[in-house]
């Protein structure tokens, strides 16, 4: 029986650190780690909400309708 290796990405933010620097903040954050790593990940924010996953080397968005805007596409260290 094999072990399975991933990455778990965490975040917790007040709702007024979401819009202007929060969300930012934390995909440049994630786009780090996945470029340094090639695990299977989940981002995963306040412990509720799927946000990012990849599995397999394919990245898939999740509940984009409460976060995901086009301009995130260009946040620096993806």
């Amino acid at each position: 029986m094999g072990t399975d290796t991933y990455v778990n990405i965490g975040f917790r933010m007040r709702a007024d650190d979401m819009g202007d620097k929060g969300i930012p903040s934390m995909l440049a954050t994630v786009a780090r780690v996945l470029a340094s790593r090639t695990e299977d990940a989940a981002l995963v924010q306040d412990g509720n909400w799927l946000l990012l996953t990849r599995v397999g080397g394919i990245l898939r968005r999740h509940n984009v309708a409460l976060w995901y805007e086009e301009a995130f596409d260009n946040i620096p260290g993806e």
